[in-house]
């Protein structure tokens, strides 16, 4: 993880924290349902 190019890819970046967010909401939604069952 070399941070010599900063500006050089900004989409991977964003797809990383995109899928991070997208990954964190499926076990948030996932244990809310175990709980709630």
């Amino acid at each position: 993880m070399t941070a010599r190019s900063k500006g050089e890819r900004p989409m991977r970046v964003m797809f990383i924290v995109y899928l991070a967010v997208v990954l964190v909401g499926l076990a948030y939604f996932l244990t809310l349902g175990v709980i709630n069952r």
